[in-house]
């Protein structure tokens, strides 16, 4: 079983000052990738769909959470179409409903039934308060239970380390990269961007093999054929 994250960045504009601009052909080209895919857990990000909203509209009372989450849900539904339109059985899950207490045995009678479970970029309740949780979150909270053979998130690059795209991350070079690796710069991200997802993917690595990669290599990841930027398995401290 694999788990798969598509990045907010694929599927919609994300520069600075965009509101809820999606990409529908790259949607429609990732979901004939993943045509009839089964055995697999998809989690997407939200782009202009999230991060701007949270920036305008914060999460603070009763009607910011709802425009934040009612736009994730319009992405969410949007990338569902497509993939129903290419044989992919979706089962959408909202993580403002599904968390903090998650059905994680709801999941696996999903995946035995042969539907694909696809979460998103959210909201949730935690404790007397309400915080954002990245679909980078989703996906390693999924990987701590699920033990998955491996996990891909495809975004917008590779891991990239003195101006060149990393090969493989292991216990050897993995410190030097994380010292130069910062927030994503010139995106509405409240997310962290690609050091968030660097330090989610070390922690889902000391359990099993992880994958940076663009769009162009999400067809060989699906093949399981190996792809830039691997994260080895390893003992990772953060």
């Amino acid at each position: 079983m694999k788990i798969l994250k598509i990045g907010g960045s694929l599927i919609t504009e994300k520069r600075e000052g965009v509101f809820e601009v999606a990409k529908e052909k790259e949607m429609e080209r990732i979901a004939r990738i993943l045509k009839g895919v089964r055995d697999v857990i998809i989690v997407h990000g939200v782009g202009s769909f999230g991060h701007p909203h949270v920036k305008k509209y914060g999460i603070s009372d009763a009607m910011s959470i709802t425009k934040v989450h009612n736009a994730c849900l319009r992405l969410n539904v949007m990338f569902c179409s497509y993939l129903e339109k290419n044989n992919v059985s979706v089962f959408p899950i909202h993580p403002i409903e599904f968390f903090p207490s998650p059905d994680l045995k709801m999941v696996e009678k999903l995946l035995k039934f042969g539907f694909v479970p696809v979460f998103h970029g959210d909201v949730i309740m935690e404790g007397e308060k309400f915080r954002v949780i990245s679909g980078d979150e989703i996906v390693r909270m999924l990987s701590e239970h699920f033990k998955p053979e491996k996990v891909g998130f495809a975004s917008d690059s590779e891991i990239i380390y003195k101006g060149e795209v990393v090969e493989v991350v292991n216990e050897k070079n993995y410190r030097e990269i994380l010292k130069d690796l910062r927030g994503a710069v010139g995106k509405d991200d409240v997310t962290g961007g690609m050091l968030n997802k660097y330090q989610e993917a070390l922690k889902i690595a000391r359990n099993c093999e992880v994958y940076i990669f663009s769009l162009e290599n999400l067809e060989k990841f699906m093949k399981d054929e190996i792809v830039p930027t691997k994260i080895e398995k390893g003992n990772y401290k953060l």
